[in-house]
């Protein structure tokens, strides 16, 4: 007998648990999540898609919540996992980053915010740093997730181009403490603690904390690799992935709040090795990932029906690579460097009843940004900002009820950037030549605009109509283009809610300009190494979402999601777009009883497919045509399985937990790096085993 059956059988058999979770309801009190009826569900109150509280079905926009519950029920072990899971939305693993592909489109920046606080800016001018960091946060810790589907450029300028994240930590009203350890199979092992206590009214002071490590992806690189790319590559050089890709991640975070302010220290570290062109022949690529932010925000009612919002932001990111490619016993270096300074005021003001003025400025640093590589026998450069680049940003957003079930949502944001200048160094190989290039940007403080608007219509009490639409912009990283890239979205979304389940459908179109084409290329037998960009990229995406949740009857939790979608490219209409499925399918489901006073058990099962995918093309402009850096990968269809026990009495829980519990091979499509003919291997069978301890 198989294995991977065995194993799935004991998941499936096995045992899980379950602890409790508090969020605000439409009543501004506390409840628990884990007893929430869908309806209540339907009534939490959000604030990420407009700064505003309100509800889903009031929200200008698409809008999923994945709470407490939804994490627990299905044991995702973290939010890069929990990811793959959100309706609409699916990855590509470049080894070096986690991609997120939204309406047909991979690797365009979604506003991460922790607790409302944005993260360290991903799109910033000479610099190319993952966006794994966004998601270096201990799953144990977070209360829900609100994600935000289409453009979110008016609430939160760059960076939000397919939307927003805004992952929410657990609450203080609970004051409940844990401490968790796990350990699974390819070397993985886990460690949270989370430390709360409430004081005076309204105060409390939390510490959340994580370690995650593993062996990462591994496999014969014989399977992904043609003979041709075989037959090229030196003999030392490793054949198989394993132990390259491994990593070490730890992050900690410290908040605390009395009344309306609100402060936090966080600090994220991640070792992790990744894939540069060519096998390693050591220890492999190693990048050490380090951010450091510090917020102080406050909230208050300055008069009736006057409200300010302020926050303060630092953040400093380095990224320090250590590269293990090409040519044996060869040490490289590439340093990364930025820091962001951020300062921003929000006034929502309620002339009326029926009227809403949401009034923003935001005030943004980017400075001391740095870029240095160096190779031997291959590449040097440094890139540098000798001024900081000043981004001041003034935003509008009007909510008015037009009758009493039809109101009307517009905004717009005009975005003024400051001129500065950006310097690059390039020394070719190990010559002595040097070539100096400036790069001078926005002269005379050039504006951007984008607008949004949503028209939104209560058809009785369970359905809800929307229509909308928004523009975004976000810069990209290259300093040869100044031109940001730019995304229109059309959406016509139905919402309907009834006790026991809700509906969410909606159709959209995208139109996407001036994308970044980019695409890498070194030869491991003469060295040398090409770079192809150009800011050509034009698509078109129309498409079909259905997301539904349904507790049918009581303790039997079901949410099913299905996306269809075709993307083109307006540029070159008769090839076909790459990294952009056509279909997506998810599936959770999850049944919970109680063994009298022994305690809960719970089981849950989740499902993901992703259709066939084929990678990114460029042009041989010597032979006057293109070819594709990869074949096409197949689709893939991934099952797993969590089970939970939980003892109230003593709030002891244990965790079993597995991920392509099939053991499937999954494929990732060849990217700039991994240029794998036959696809980046995806993670394999994954089951742990976690034990954790709630208390006061």
């Amino acid at each position: 007998m198989p294995v991977h059956f065995l194993l799935s059988t004991v998941l499936i058999l096995g045992l899980p648990f379950f602890a409790a979770a508090e969020t605000t309801g439409a009543d501004g009190k506390a409840v628990s999540l884990f007893d929430l009826s869908i309806e209540e569900l339907q009534t939490i109150i959000i604030s990420s898609a407009s700064k505003r509280p309100e509800t889903s079905a009031q929200a200008p926009a698409g809008v999923v919540v994945i709470t407490r519950q939804d994490i627990e029920i299905y044991g995702y072990q973290t939010l890069e996992e929990l990811m793959q899971h959100i309706p609409g939305f699916y990855q590509v693993d470049t080894y070096e980053d986690l991609l997120i592909g939204v309406r047909g489109i991979l690797g365009a920046s979604m506003q991460v915010l922790v607790d409302g606080v944005p993260r360290h800016p991903v799109r910033i001018k000479g610099m190319a740093v993952p966006e794994r960091e966004r998601f270096n946060i201990p799953i144990e810790s977070i209360d829900r997730i609100e994600i935000v589907r289409g453009p979110m450029s008016v609430i939160y300028g760059n960076n939000a181009f397919l939307g927003s994240i805004n992952i929410v930590t657990r609450q203080p009203e609970s004051e409940q403490s844990l401490i968790s350890v796990g350990l699974g199979s390819k070397g993985s092992g886990q460690a949270t603690w989370r430390l709360m206590h409430n004081f005076a009214e309204d105060g409390f002071v939390s510490m959340n904390g994580g370690i995650i490590s593993s062996d990462g992806i591994g496999g014969q690189l014989d399977k992904p690799m043609s003979d041709a790319q075989l037959s090229r590559l030196n003999p030392q050089m490793h054949d198989r992935l394993d132990g390259d890709l491994s990593l070490h991640n730890y992050s900690l975070n410290l908040s605390a709040g009395y009344r309306g302010l609100r402060a936090s220290l966080r600090y994220s570290d991640m070792h992790y090795g990744i894939y540069l062109a060519t096998p390693s022949f050591n220890k492999g690529n190693r990048l050490h990932l380090t951010t450091f932010y510090a917020s102080l925000g406050y909230t208050g009612e300055l008069l009736e029906g006057l409200t300010l919002h302020t926050q303060l932001v630092s953040s400093h990111e380095v990224y320090d690579l250590a590269t293990d490619f090409l040519l044996p016993d060869i040490v490289g270096n590439q340093m990364q460097e930025s820091r962001r300074a951020e300062a921003e005021v929000v006034l929502s003001y309620l002339p009326w009843q029926w009227t809403e003025i949401l009034i923003g400025y935001n005030y943004q640093r980017i400075f001391d940004v740095s870029n240095r590589a160096k190779v031997p026998n291959l590449i040097a450069f440094s890139y540098s900002t000798p001024t900081p680049a000043d981004h001041h940003d003034f935003f509008l957003d009007a909510h008015q009820f037009l009758f009493d079930d039809l109101w009307l949502t517009a905004g717009f944001r005009i975005s003024l950037l400051s001129s500065y200048t950006h310097e690059r160094m390039d020394s070719p190989g190990d010559s002595d030549q040097q070539t100096h290039s400036t790069y001078r940007f926005n002269d005379g403080w050039e504006p951007r605009y984008v607008p949004r608007a949503a028209l939104i219509y209560n058809i009785g009490k369970h359905h809800t109509l929307k229509a909308l639409y928004g523009e975004a912009l976000q810069d990209n990283n290259e300093v040869e283009f100044e031109e940001a890239e730019r995304i229109r979205t059309a959406e016509l979304l139905y919402l309907t809610q009834y006790p026991r389940w809700s509906l969410q459908a909606s159709v959209f179109y995208n139109s996407t300009d001036n994308l970044l084409r980019k695409v890498q290329q070194v030869d491991p037998v003469t060295g040398t190494h090409e770079k192809r960009i150009d800011n050509s990229g034009a698509l078109q995406t129309w498409g079909f979402e259905l997301f539904a949740r349904a507790e049918p009857i009581d303790n039997l939790f079901v949410c099913l999601s299905t996306t269809l979608q075709q993307t083109a490219d307006q540029n070159n209409p008769d090839i076909a777009v790459g990294n952009s499925p056509t279909a997506l399918a998810k599936a959770r489901l999850a049944y919970r009883f109680t063994i009298a006073e022994y305690g809960t058990l719970t089981l849950g099962l989740l499902g993901s497919y992703v259709s066939a995918m084929k990678t990114d093309w460029q042009w041989l402009n010597e032979l006057d045509q293109w070819e594709r850096i990869g074949q096409e990968v197949d689709p893939y269809f991934l099952l797993g399985a969590n089970l939970r026990y939980l003892y109230p009495k003593h709030g002891f829980y244990a965790v079993l937990h597995g991920s392509n519990i099939f053991n499937k091979d999954v494929r990732y499509p060849a990217n700039e790096l991994v240029q794998f003919d036959g696809g980046a291997f995806g993670q394999r069978l994954r089951v742990s085993l976690l034990l954790g301890i709630n208390f006061q």
